[in-house]
């Protein structure tokens, strides 16, 4: 006797274009906020000053409207008496 059970198996995740600009969005916040602190780093961020706080600035809006606009699913409430 031949018992077949079928796994379904989810969709798989890709990594794309959104997820790199999130995670670019991320690593200049993080750097704006290294700089502002004083941190002693390595390299000397003090010429991309501006541009960490325009790129920390378009990371905040783009991640704003992408909650915003994001789809929910939602199950159906089932009522029962």
């Amino acid at each position: 006797m031949d018992i077949t059970k079928k796994v379904k198996v989810p969709k798989s995740s890709s990594f794309g274009l959104g997820n790199i600009l999130g995670l670019i969005f991320v690593l200049i916040g993080i750097l704006l906020v290294l700089n502002l602190q004083n941190f002693n780093l390595p390299i000397d961020l003090g010429n991309f000053n501006i541009i960490l706080q325009y790129g920390a600035a378009a990371g905040s809006i783009l991640g704003g409207l992408a909650m915003l606009f994001k789809k929910h699913e939602s199950t159906p409430e089932i009522k029962t008496k």
